[in-house]
């Protein structure tokens, strides 16, 4: 055991007190700013149109959090949120990436379009973050090494051994690591289904632009989409057809959820298909 005089341990003492209460300052303000963020607010008048688009935070702490988004707007021929109708008031959770802020496209009585995107900033990303994080990191590990010196010191060579195993140990885990990492990217992408993509190999992009079964519509939340291979251009599930109706032809729309989209069979083998043969 190493010797201390009483002097220094009063040194030591102080200064871990010193460097903790500077530290803690630092996390105090970095929780306010994580805890506290105002509100943004797009208002905005272009000729006959009022535009009003907010969020009720300006600043998120990670990717994915989500945020109650607002607008209302009047005077205006069509209104859409993240490229998706809706109607000219409303309300909606919405979660935040770096590539999709809550986006406002409208189209005005002119038919001219105007986007408003409120700029939601990420905790992680700030500057001020790293610059209060990283100080707080290296005082709280200044104190730590100042209240085990003592006891430390002895056994420094013996730490360097114990370093050396652990360097090796973590390279040995990230290679293993690395390794199935790649090993699975090769083998969802040459071997897995559409399903097992989406869930392990997509970003959010390219989840966006696979066609889906239905499509988001003012007032009736969702409809067929016309896009979706078996569809036909009305949204309809099989084939295309004529328009106008020709004449002694009579037709009969099937009504219904899943069980009448006959989810679990292909379009052959759905019922509205034999009613249509019987």
């Amino acid at each position: 055991m190493a010797s201390t005089t009483p002097d220094s341990s009063r040194l030591r003492r102080a200064g871990i007190l010193v460097l903790v209460f500077f530290a803690g300052l630092l996390i105090l303000i970095l929780v306010l700013l994580a805890v506290f963020s105002p509100p943004i607010t797009v208002n905005v008048t272009e000729g006959q149109a009022q535009i009003s688009f907010s969020a009720n935070r300006s600043r998120v702490l990670l990717h994915n959090n989500c945020v109650t988004v607002n607008w209302e707007v009047e005077g205006i021929q069509t209104v859409l949120i993240n490229t998706l109708p809706t109607v000219g008031t409303g309300q909606q959770e919405m979660c935040v990436t770096p590539e999709q802020r809550p986006t406002l496209l409208v189209t005005l009585v002119d038919g001219s379009e105007r986007e408003y995107q409120l700029d939601i900033q990420f905790f992680e990303r700030q500057l001020l973050t790293w610059l209060l994080a990283v100080p707080a990191g290296l005082l709280l590990l200044g104190a730590l090494l100042l209240a085990v010196w003592p006891r430390l010191s002895p056994v420094v060579p013996r730490l360097k051994v114990v370093w050396k195993t652990v360097e090796i140990t973590g390279i040995t885990v990230i290679v293993i690591v690395v390794g199935l990492e790649l090993g699975l990217r090769f083998y969802f992408t040459n071997f897995g289904t559409e399903r097992e993509r989406i869930k392990y190999l997509y970003s959010a992009e390219e989840i966006k632009k696979i066609p889906q079964i239905v499509e988001p519509m003012p007032y009736v939340n969702y409809v067929a989409s016309p896009t979706y291979e078996g569809h036909n251009r009305l949204g309809y599930r099989g084939p295309e057809i004529t328009l106008p109706k020709p004449e002694g032809v009579f037709r009969i729309v099937t009504l219904g959820g899943s069980t009448t989209y006959s989810s679990a069979t292909d379009s052959e083998h759905s019922y509205p298909n034999q009613l249509q043969k019987i």
